[in-house]
């Protein structure tokens, strides 16, 4: 499921069925009732992983489990987890350049070097056809010598 604000991947991990990644920069958390209708839906009980990567980086708070019930998520049970399971970390980098390259846009090219581009395209195929007819008038030139 993609929302503007998160997305929510599911897992083939028993443990951890979904990973739960923000979109922008703003907590997680701050959507747990669109999270909980999301998993309610689907009659999801078990844990849940948040991935605050884009918000903390690669740093010992990134990863966060919580147990969802079946209506809620218990509130006692959000902790930082410090062993990641390898397939839940590799589906969470993967999802996270994804949203990386979602956000950042390449930077536009000042005007005048787009001008200087154009103008450029517009004089290469000049040059080429003025080339080809000067070859073309040696080749005459070299026939009409040797005829």
């Amino acid at each position: 499921m993609e929302k503007d604000r998160f997305k929510i991947v599911e897992t083939k991990n028993p443990e951890y069925r979904y990973i739960i990644e923000p979109v922008g920069y703003i907590s997680i958390t701050r959507h747990i009732s669109e999270i909980s209708d999301y998993l309610k839906i689907r009659n999801y009980k078990g844990n849940v992983v948040f991935d605050n990567g884009l918000i903390t980086g690669n740093t010992v708070g990134r990863f966060v489990e919580a147990y969802f019930n079946g209506k809620t998520f218990d509130s006692s049970s959000f902790k930082t987890m410090f062993n990641v399971p390898e397939d839940i970390r590799e589906v969470a980098d993967s999802v996270l350049e994804e949203i990386k390259r979602s956000l950042i846009k390449p930077p536009e090219e000042p005007k005048k070097a787009k001008r200087e581009k154009a103008a450029e395209k517009r004089e290469r195929p000049a040059k080429k056809s003025v080339e080809k007819k000067t070859v073309k008038k040696e080749e005459e030139e070299k026939k009409s010598k040797t005829a």
